[in-house]
Protein backbone atom coordinates (compact mmCIF):
# COMPACT_ATOMS: atom_id res chain seq x y z
CA UNK A 1 0.00 0.00 0.00
CA UNK A 2 1.40 3.43 -0.95
CA UNK A 3 0.30 7.07 0.12
CA UNK A 4 0.15 9.41 -2.65
CA UNK A 5 -1.49 12.55 -3.06
CA UNK A 6 -5.08 13.18 -4.95
CA UNK A 7 -7.22 15.96 -6.00
CA UNK A 8 -10.67 15.69 -4.62
CA UNK A 9 -13.79 17.68 -5.30
CA UNK A 10 -16.14 18.38 -2.81
CA UNK A 11 -18.59 21.19 -1.96
CA UNK A 12 -17.62 23.10 -5.84
CA UNK A 13 -14.11 23.17 -4.10
CA UNK A 14 -10.97 21.61 -5.21
CA UNK A 15 -8.90 20.05 -3.04
CA UNK A 16 -5.71 17.98 -2.36
CA UNK A 17 -5.19 15.23 -0.03
CA UNK A 18 -3.15 12.50 0.85
CA UNK A 19 -4.82 9.13 0.39
CA UNK A 20 -4.14 5.25 0.91
CA UNK A 21 -3.44 3.67 -2.01
CA UNK A 22 -4.18 0.12 -2.08
CA UNK A 23 -3.59 -1.00 -5.97
CA UNK A 24 -4.22 1.16 -8.96
CA UNK A 25 -3.64 -1.05 -11.61
CA UNK A 26 -6.12 -0.89 -14.62
CA UNK A 27 -8.75 1.41 -15.06
CA UNK A 28 -10.15 1.03 -11.69
CA UNK A 29 -7.83 1.88 -7.90
CA UNK A 30 -8.92 0.80 -4.76
CA UNK A 31 -7.85 3.44 -1.99
CA UNK A 32 -8.47 5.23 1.25
CA UNK A 33 -10.11 8.33 1.83
CA UNK A 34 -8.76 10.41 5.37
CA UNK A 35 -11.38 9.54 8.06
CA UNK A 36 -13.02 6.72 6.55
CA UNK A 37 -12.64 3.54 7.86
CA UNK A 38 -13.12 1.35 4.65
CA UNK A 39 -11.22 1.77 1.19
CA UNK A 40 -13.36 2.83 -1.67
CA UNK A 41 -13.29 1.73 -5.50
CA UNK A 42 -12.14 4.20 -7.72
CA UNK A 43 -14.37 3.68 -11.13
CA UNK A 44 -13.21 6.03 -14.00
CA UNK A 45 -16.12 7.87 -15.43
CA UNK A 46 -16.81 6.12 -18.64
CA UNK A 47 -17.07 2.70 -16.85
CA UNK A 48 -19.07 3.92 -14.78
CA UNK A 49 -21.43 5.37 -17.61
CA UNK A 50 -21.41 1.68 -18.77
CA UNK A 51 -22.37 -0.14 -15.91
CA UNK A 52 -25.30 2.24 -15.58
CA UNK A 53 -26.64 1.68 -19.33
CA UNK A 54 -25.92 -2.15 -18.72
CA UNK A 55 -28.41 -2.02 -15.77
CA UNK A 56 -30.40 -0.22 -17.53
CA UNK A 57 -30.55 -2.95 -20.13
CA UNK A 58 -31.25 -5.39 -17.24
CA UNK A 59 -33.88 -3.17 -15.73
CA UNK A 60 -35.95 -2.80 -19.19
CA UNK A 61 -35.63 -6.87 -19.74
CA UNK A 62 -36.51 -7.34 -16.56
CA UNK A 63 -40.01 -6.07 -16.70
CA UNK A 64 -41.17 -8.87 -18.52
CA UNK A 65 -40.52 -10.99 -15.19
CA UNK A 66 -42.24 -8.48 -12.88
CA UNK A 67 -42.03 -8.65 -9.09
CA UNK A 68 -38.83 -8.68 -7.69
CA UNK A 69 -36.57 -8.84 -9.94
CA UNK A 70 -37.93 -5.96 -11.71
CA UNK A 71 -38.17 -3.82 -8.97
CA UNK A 72 -34.11 -4.14 -7.64
CA UNK A 73 -33.00 -3.98 -11.27
CA UNK A 74 -34.61 -0.59 -11.91
CA UNK A 75 -32.99 0.43 -8.12
CA UNK A 76 -29.93 -0.39 -9.46
CA UNK A 77 -30.02 1.26 -12.62
CA UNK A 78 -31.33 4.63 -11.12
CA UNK A 79 -28.72 4.31 -8.48
CA UNK A 80 -25.79 3.82 -10.86
CA UNK A 81 -27.32 7.00 -12.77
CA UNK A 82 -27.70 8.75 -9.99
CA UNK A 83 -24.00 8.49 -8.95
CA UNK A 84 -23.17 9.02 -12.91
CA UNK A 85 -24.89 12.76 -12.35
CA UNK A 86 -23.06 13.47 -9.02
CA UNK A 87 -20.10 12.24 -11.15
CA UNK A 88 -20.44 14.94 -14.39
CA UNK A 89 -21.61 17.68 -11.47
CA UNK A 90 -18.49 17.20 -10.25
CA UNK A 91 -16.11 17.54 -13.38
CA UNK A 92 -18.60 20.48 -14.40
CA UNK A 93 -17.62 22.63 -11.91
CA UNK A 94 -14.25 22.13 -12.54
CA UNK A 95 -15.04 22.60 -15.71
CA UNK A 96 -12.66 19.97 -17.64
CA UNK A 97 -10.53 16.81 -17.18
CA UNK A 98 -7.45 16.57 -15.96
Amino acid sequence: MSKTCCVIVLDRTMKTIEVEIYTDQGNNAVLRLPARRYPGLLIQGDSLRNLAETAELIAVLSRGHGGELAEEAISLAESLHDLCRWYEHAVAMEGDFR
